[in-house]
């Protein structure tokens, strides 16, 4: 289990009440950690914005592995991530290790 220090409250809502959600272990390669961070914060702004095909998107660091990111980004459906995936992508695949999982949330309710 990673856990992930987000600064802003209530940040990856919108993300996590998507359809579907991506979760990304980001690992920067070594001396690419400013450059690793720089595309993440650029990603995430293009992936709030209202013409973005995403539902939103969210990073922050990885307590528990010093130097990662977690990279969370809401969809409407799988489809819609690969149909319509992000040149940006690309950029930080070049700076660093990316692992991606897509699932679908549900909310807990209590009895």
């Amino acid at each position: 289990m990673l856990h992930g220090q987000f600064d802003i409250e209530g940040a990856p809502s919108a993300v996590l009440n998507a359809p579907v959600t991506e979760f990304g272990v980001v690992i920067p390669k070594a001396g690419h950690e400013d450059v690793v961070k720089s595309v993440l914060t650029k990603l995430t702004v293009l992936l709030n914005e209202p013409e973005s095909p995403a539902v939103g998107g969210a990073f922050a660091p990885i307590i528990e592995k010093d130097g990662s990111y977690l990279l969370l980004i809401g969809w409407n459906s799988v489809e819609d991530k690969w149909a319509k995936s992000l040149q940006i992508m690309e950029e930080l695949l070049g700076n660093a290790e990316i692992t991606l999982s897509h699932v679908k949330l549900l909310q807990h309710e209590s009895v």
